[in-house]
């Protein structure tokens, strides 16, 4: 019976963070929709919340970023100060080293999404941004 209540104890923290996704989802489509109704400001913040619910949601990542860098290229150096702090908290992350090597240039941006694929190398988006990087290279 004791057995019984502490895996039941145990296993009550991880059924309320897998209703965490879909909360986390349920702000990243309102961002969506946001961003179609051309409402940029709420939209980031929709997007920004799902990123605080699911920091591992790579999607509402992407879409944070793009649109950050679309509502201005000065907002460049911030985003990639945020991202920096998110890698320093998550070293271990292909997620991050990737995140944040969409945002930089050069052998710098190179060299975190080579860092993703060696930290996970079935990490697909890794692979898929160095490869789109190695085919601009190469043009």
């Amino acid at each position: 019976m004791k057995a019984r209540l502490l895996l039941i104890l145990l296993l009550l923290p991880a059924t309320s963070v897998t209703a965490t996704p879909e909360e986390a989802r349920k702000h990243f489509e309102e961002g969506m929709r946001l961003l179609a109704a051309k409402e940029r400001g709420r939209a980031l913040e929709e997007l920004k919340r799902a990123i605080e619910l699911d920091e591992q949601y790579l999607e509402a990542h992407r879409e944070y970023q793009d649109h950050v860098l679309e509502e201005s290229r000065n907002n460049r150096q911030a985003l990639i100060a945020e991202y920096r702090r998110r890698l320093e908290a998550h070293p271990d992350s292909p997620a991050f080293h990737y995140l944040l090597g969409r945002l930089l240039e050069g052998r710098e941006r190179e060299s975190e999404l080579r860092r993703s694929v060696e930290l996970d190398p079935s990490f697909c988006d890794g692979h898929m941004e160095l490869a789109a990087l190695y085919r601009v290279k190469n043009r």
